[in-house]
C-alpha cells in the first residue's frame, strides 16, 4: 500500500479498524506514506487501525512514512482486548528473531490514538516482551515523528517513561492466565528497559478521570492523585537512579482525594518537587486547580529531611475543623537537615466559613519556606491557632512576599491571628514586597497580641523583618493591633517601608506593641513607614505604637520620614515607649500630624528611668493635641535619664484643658537623689502652640538635680489662653532651667496667667535659673475674659520662693536679654516681674550681683524710666492676684535710690578712726569701718560695702568676716580707682608682716573681695594663714 494511499472513519467490531492481515511463509505487509484517520474497532477487537498477526520470521512487516490519527480501540461489552489504538501486532516466532530484514516501523507519527485496554499506538503480544524490546531498539526498528518538530524523529523513545503507554506489550504466558487483561500493570512498556526512569517528569494527575498505575503520568494516561505519583520509586532496571533533580506534578483537574502526603528526603529519590497547576504561568491566566480536603484530618503536606517542595498556582481549603493537625508541615529533626517549602502564586480559602477551625494553616518548626504572590482569606481560628505557625526549635527562614490575608480571625487565647513566630538563634521572618493584612484580629481580651503578626525574636542574628510596603489595614487586638514583637538576646526587628492603617486595640499599640527585655534587642522604623489613624479605643498607650525596653543593649530607632497621621490613644497619641535601665530610643525625621492624646502625650508620651535616653531630632509635630498634659510629647524622667531634641519643629500643637500644649517634662518626680537627669531642647521652632492651663509651649516640673537646656530655639505665637507661661512654664525644686539664644516673639497669656512668654517657680535657692543672649519680641499678658487677677510679666515671671540674700549668679542669672514691644497687663512688669517674699531686697541683690543685664542698658538699676517695665510684689501683698499697683513696685528701687554700694575709704597715715569713712574724710582701719551699722535703705546681706585704699597700710589686722560683722557681710576690699584689667591705678599694698593673726578670716555666710591689692606675709613665726576661710555647716 503506498503512495499516499488514505484509509478514513474505518471501523471493525473485532480486530482491525482498517487493516485485518495474518502473515504466513515469506508473506509481507508494506505500508508507505499512508494516512489512517478516525479509524476504530470495538473490544474484544484489536487494533484500531492495523491488526498484524506474524506468524513466521520470514514474514514481513514494512510500515514507514505513515500517519495515524485519532486512531482508537473503543470499550465494548466485553471489558476485553481492545490493545493497540493505532497498531496491534501478535508475533508468533522467537523474539530473537525480529530483525531489520523482517519487522520495520519507521517514520511514523501518531496524534490522538488510544486504546480503551493497552498500546495507545502500539501493542504487540509475544513470548517476550523485554526481548522484543530488545530487538526493536538495538535494530532501530521503530521511529517516530517529533509532533513538535515533524522533520525530526522523537529521540528519548526508548528511554522516557513519557512514551510507557503508548508502545506496549504482554507475555503471551500472561494473556493465557488473563484473556484479554486491561489491567495496565499486567502489561509493559516495550522499553521499560532502557527507561532512565520509571516515572514521568511532569507526571500528570487528574482526579477525575485519572488512574494510579505504575507508569501513570504521562498526558495520556494520568495517575489518579498526587500521593500515589510521589510514593514510586523512579529507579529503572538498569539500577542506575535518573539524572532528574526534581520532578514536576502537574494537576490537571480539582481533587478531594489527597491526604497525608510525606515529602522525604527520599520522596522520588531526591525529595525535590513541584506540583503545580495545569498550564500555571505566573503573569497569564490559567485555572487554579484545588486540592480540598476538609474530609481529612490528617495534615496534606508534611516536609522533612532535606526534602523541597514547591507548590505553584494551586487552591487550598483547610483538613476537618475539628483536627489538630496543620495542613502543611514543615519540619527538621537538626540544622544539618533543612527542608524547604515554596508556595507560589495560589490561593488559600476557609471552606467553613460559618465555624472556625482548630488547626493552623502551615506549621514549621525548623526549615525554609518561602511564600509569594499567594492570597489568603476568610479563615476562623479558635483555641488561640494562628494561621501559619513557627516553632523553632531548629532553624527556621521564612520569606512572605506579594501575599494577601484577609478576614483572619483568631478567637481564644491566642497570639497573631496571621503568624505566629518564635524565632531563635539565626530564624529569620521577613514579610515583604507588598504583602497585604485586611482585616486581620485577635481577641480583644487581656493577654490577647498581634492582630496580624506575633514574633518572639530571642537570640544573636535573629530577626524579624517587614519591609517593602507591606500594609496592615483594620487589624485588631488586645495590645498591638497590627504586630506584636517580643526581643531578648540582641534579636532585632526591622519595620521598613510600612503602612499601618485603621488598626485598632483597646490597650496598648495600634499598630506595633513592642517589648524589647534586658537581654537586649534592636528595633528599628523607618523609610517612609506610616501610621495613619491607629487608634486605641479604651485606655491603654500608643495610639500607634508602644514599646517597652529595657537595658543598655536595648535600642529602638525611628527614622527617614515615617509618618504617623491621625492616630489617637489614652497616652501618647502616636507612640508611647517606656525605657529602663540604659535602654535607648531615638526619633529622626519622622512627620507627626493630628495626632491625639485623651490624656498626656498627643504624639509621644515616654517614661524614662534609671539611665534611658531619648532623641528627637529633626521632626515636625504639627497640629497635635493631648486634653491634658503634652500637646506633642509628654515625659517622665527619673535616675539619669536623657532626653534631647534637636532640629525639631512644633507647629500648632495644643494641650487642650490643662499643661504643656507641646512638651510636659516631669523629670526627677518619684524619687529622691535622682542622680543627674538632662533635657535639652536645641535648634527648635515652637509656632502656634497654646494650652489652657501653664506652659503653651512647654511646662516643665524640674526636681531633684534635673536639668533643662533650652538653646539657640525660637518661640513664635505660642500661648495659654488661662494660665501662666505663653511659651514656657518651669517649676523647679532643686533641679535646673537654661535658656540661651532664644527668642521668643508674640508670645502671650491670659488673665488670670503671668509671664506671656516665662513663667517660673523656683523653690528654694538649691535651684538654677539661667536666661542668657535671649530676645522677647511683642511678649503680651492680655485680659482675661472671665478672670482680672494676675497678668503680671509681659515677657518674664518669676515667683522666688526663698529669701533675697540666697540669691547668687549660682541659682539665678538673667544676662544679656533685649526686650521689644513687651506689655503686661496694666504695665505691670511689662519685661520682668517677680514675686518673692520680699521685692525691695530682691531687687537689690540681683542688682548688686549684677543678676539681670539688658542690651544697650548701662543704667537698668539706676533708671526710673524702667520702674514699670522691671518690677516685682512682696508674696503677702498678691492678695489671689488682684492688681492694685501700689502693692507692686520696681524692682530696682534701691538702685533708684543708690543704695546698692556703700563706699568707704581707708587713708593710713592721715586717716581717723573718728571721721566718717568718706573720701575726703577717710578711716585708719578696715576693723573700725566694719563696727559701723550701714545707712537706711542699704540692706546688710545684700547692699555691697566697697573699701578703698588710698594709700599703703600697715594697720590692718585679724579681720573677721561673717554673719556676726556690724557693717555688713558682704565686703570688697579694693585699690582706689581700681579697674579689672586696667593698669591705671596703683595698687596699694597692706602690709602684715609684724602680725601673729590672720589678716582676714571669712567664716559662714561672709564674702569677701580683694581687688588690686598688695600682699606680703605674717610674722615668720607665725603659724597662722594670712588669709582664712572656713565653714561649720554645708550651707554657709
Amino acid at each position: 500500500i503506498k503512495e499516499g494511499c488514505s484509509f478514513s472513519s474505518c471501523s471493525s467490531s473485532v480486530n482491525g479498524g482498517a487493516i485485518y492481515a495474518e502473515l504466513n511463509f515469506n508473506a509481507a505487509l508494506s505500508i508507505d506514506n499512508g494516512i489512517f484517520k478516525d479509524c476504530n474497532c470495538t473490544q474484544p477487537g484489536n487494533g484500531g487501525s492495523l491488526c498484524i498477526l506474524q506468524q513466521t520470521d520470514s514474514s514481513k512487516i514494512f510500515i514507514t512514512n505513515t500517519s495515524f490519527i485519532n486512531c482508537l480501540t473503543l470499550a465494548g461489552t466485553s471489558n476485553q482486548y481492545g490493545w493497540g489504538g493505532a497498531i496491534y501486532i501478535n508475533i508468533s516466532y522467537n523474539p530473537p528473531s525480529l530483525t531489520a530484514t523482517n519487522f520495520q516501523l519507521t517514520d511514523l507519527s501518531f496524534t490522538n490514538c488510544n486504546a480503551s485496554g493497552a498500546g495507545n499506538n502500539l501493542h504487540i503480544l509475544s513470548d517476550d516482551t523485554t526481548a522484543v524490546g530488545n530487538q526493536i531498539k538495538t535494530g532501530f526498528l521503530l521511529t517516530v515523528k517529533d509532533l513538535f518538530d515533524p522533520s525530526n524523529i522523537i529521540s528519548d523513545l526508548y528511554t522516557s517513561p513519557q512514551y510507557s503507554y503508548d508502545y506496549m506489550g504482554i507475555n503471551k504466558s500472561i494473556e493465557l492466565v488473563n484473556l484479554g487483561t486491561i489491567n495496565l500493570d499486567l502489561h509493559n512498556p516495550l522499553f521499560e528497559q532502557f527507561f532512565i526512569s520509571i516515572i514521568p517528569n511532569p507526571s500528570y494527575v487528574d482526579g477525575i478521570n485519572g488512574k494510579d498505575i505504575k507508569f501513570c503520568g504521562v498526558q495520556s494516561s494520568m495517575c489518579k492523585t498526587i500521593k500515589n505519583s510521589l510514593e514510586r520509586n523512579p529507579t529503572p532496571f538498569s539500577g542506575n537512579p535518573p539524572s532528574d533533580s526534581s520532578y514536576s506534578i502537574i494537576l490537571t483537574s480539582s481533587t478531594a482525594l489527597e491526604t497525608n502526603i510525606q515529602i522525604m528526603s527520599t520522596t522520588l529519590l531526591n525529595g525535590h518537587i513541584m506540583i503545580q497547576s495545569d498550564e500555571y504561568n505566573p503573569t497569564e491566566n490559567y485555572t487554579k486547580q484545588s486540592i480540598q480536603t476538609s474530609s481529612f484530618s490528617s495534615s496534606l503536606f508534611t516536609i522533612s529531611g532535606t526534602s523541597h517542595l514547591q507548590l505553584h498556582g494551586l487552591h487550598f481549603d483547610n483538613l476537618n475543623p475539628s483536627s489538630n493537625n496543620p495542613l502543611i508541615s514543615i519540619q527538621s529533626d537538626d540544622n544539618e537537615q533543612i527542608p524547604k517549602l515554596q508556595i507560589n502564586d495560589c490561593e488559600f480559602e476557609s471552606t467553613v466559613s460559618d465555624s472556625y477551625l482548630n488547626h493552623s494553616i502551615i506549621s514549621i518548626n525548623g526549615g525554609i519556606m518561602s511564600l509569594a504572590r499567594t492570597k489568603i482569606e476568610s479563615y476562623k481560628l479558635m483555641n488561640g491557632i494562628s494561621l501559619i505557625n513557627i516553632k523553632s526549635d531548629k532553624v527556621s527562614i521564612v520569606t512572605i512576599s506579594q501575599t494577601t490575608f484577609t478576614s483572619i480571625a483568631q478567637t481564644g487565647a491566642g497570639n497573631g491571628a496571621v503568624i505566629s513566630a518564635e524565632l531563635y538563634q539565626d530564624c529569620i521572618l521577613q514579610v515583604t514586597d507588598s504583602c497585604t493584612f485586611y482585616n486581620c484580629s485577635t481577641q480583644q481580651n487581656d493577654n490577647c497580641v498581634g492582630g496580624a503578626i506575633n514574633a518572639y525574636v530571642n537570640g544573636s542574628n535573629s530577626q524579624f523583618i517587614v519591609s517593602d510596603l507591606v500594609k496592615f489595614e483594620k487589624c485588631q487586638s488586645y495590645k498591638g493591633g497590627a504586630i506584636s514583637v517580643e526581643l531578648l538576646n540582641t534579636g532585632t526587628c526591622v519595620v521598613n517601608n510600612v503602612q499601618f492603617k485603621e488598626c485598632i486595640v483597646n490597650n496598648d499599640g495600634g499598630g506595633i506593641f513592642a517589648q524589647l527585655q534586658n537581654s537586649g534587642g534592636t528595633l528599628t522604623i523607618t523609610n517612609q513607614t506610616s501610621f495613619v489613624q491607629c487608634i486605641n479605643t479604651e485606655w491603654g498607650y500608643g495610639g500607634g505604637i508602644l514599646i517597652s525596653s529595657n537595658g543598655l543593649n536595648s535600642r529602638c530607632i525611628i527614622s527617614d520620614n515615617v509618618k504617623f497621621n491621625k492616630c489617637k490613644a489614652h497616652r501618647g497619641g502616636a507612640v508611647c515607649i517606656e525605657l529602663y535601665d540604659g535602654a535607648s530610643f531615638e526619633v529622626h525625621n519622622v512627620i507627626f500630624k493630628e495626632c491625639e492624646a485623651k490624656y498626656q502625650g498627643g504624639a509621644i508620651y515616654i517614661g524614662q528611668y534609671d539611665g534611658a535616653s531619648f532623641d528627637v531630632h529633626n521632626v515636625i509635630f504639627k497640629e497635635c493635641k493631648a486634653q491634658y498634659y503634652g500637646g506633642a510629647i509628654s515625659i517622665d524622667q527619673d535616675y539619669e535619664a536623657s532626653f534631647d531634641v534637636h532640629n525639631v519643629i512644633f507647629k500648632e500643637c495644643e494641650s487642650q484643658y490643662y499643661i504643656g500644649g507641646a512638651i510636659q517634662i516631669r523629670e526627677g518626680y518619684y524619687k529622691d537623689n535622682m542622680g543627674s537627669i538632662t533635657a535639652t531642647i536645641s535648634e527648635s521652632t515652637f509656632s502656634g502652640s497654646k494650652s489652657l492651663n501653664s506652659g503653651g509651649a512647654i511646662f516643665a516640673e524640674l526636681s531633684y538635680d534635673a536639668a533643662l537646656t533650652i538653646d539657640n530655639t525660637q518661640f513664635e505665637s505660642c500661648y495659654s489662653t488661662n494660665s501662666d507661661g505663653g511659651s514656657i512654664f518651669a517649676q523647679i525644686n532643686n533641679g535646673s532651667l537654661q535658656i540661651n539664644l532664644v527668642s521668643f516673639v508674640g508670645s502671650s497669656c491670659s488673665q488670670p496667667g503671668s509671664g506671656g512668654a516665662i513663667a517660673i517657680v523656683q523653690y528654694n535657692s538649691n535651684n538654677h535659673i539661667s536666661i542668657t543672649d535671649s530676645s522677647f519680641t511683642n511678649c503680651l499678658t492680655l485680659p482675661g475674659s472671665s478672670s482680672q487677677r494676675y497678668g503680671w510679666g509681659g515677657a518674664i515671671y518669676i515667683q522666688i520662693i526663698y529669701q533675697a540674700s540666697l540669691l547668687t549668679e549660682t541659682n539665678f542669672l538673667l544676662t544679656d536679654l533685649s526686650f521689644t514691644n513687651c506689655t503686661a497687663f496694666e504695665n505691670i512688669g511689662n519685661n520682668l516681674h517677680i514675686l518673692s517674699p520680699n521685692t525691695y531686697n530682691s531687687g537689690l541683690a540681683i542688682a548688686a550681683n549684677s543678676l539681670l543685664t539688658v542690651k544697650d542698658l548701662t543704667d537698668l538699676y539706676t533708671n526710673d524710666s524702667y520702674s514699670n517695665d522691671y518690677m516685682g510684689i512682696n508674696e503677702s501683698n498678691v492678695n489671689n492676684g488682684l492688681n492694685d499697683p501700689s502693692y507692686h513696685q520696681a524692682l530696682f528701687l534701691a538702685g533708684q535710690l543708690g543704695f546698692i554700694t556703700k563706699k568707704y575709704y581707708i587713708n593710713s597715715p592721715d586717716g581717723y578712726d573718728t571721721n566718717d569713712c568718706s573720701l575726703l574724710n577717710p578711716c585708719k582701719t578696715i576693723n573700725n569701718i566694719l563696727l559701723k551699722s550701714l545707712p537706711d535703705g542699704f540692706v546688710k546681706g545684700l547692699s555691697i560695702v566697697v573699701i578703698n585704699l588710698l594709700s599703703e597700710t600697715s594697720d590692718q589686722d585679724n579681720i573677721f568676716i561673717n554673719s556676726e560683722t556690724e557693717l555688713n557681710n558682704i565686703i570688697t576690699v579694693q585699690s582706689n580707682g581700681y579697674q579689672s584689667g586696667g593698669t591705671q591705678y596703683t595698687k596699694q599694698s597692706i602690709q602684715t608682716q609684724q602680725n601673729t593673726y590672720s589678716l582676714f578670716a571669712i567664716s559662714n555666710t561672709g564674702r569677701l573681695k580683694l581687688l588690686g591689692l598688695h600682699f606680703d606675709n605674717l610674722k615668720p613665726s607665725s603659724t597662722y594663714p594670712l588669709i582664712l576661710i572656713s565653714t561649720s555647716t554645708s550651707n554657709d
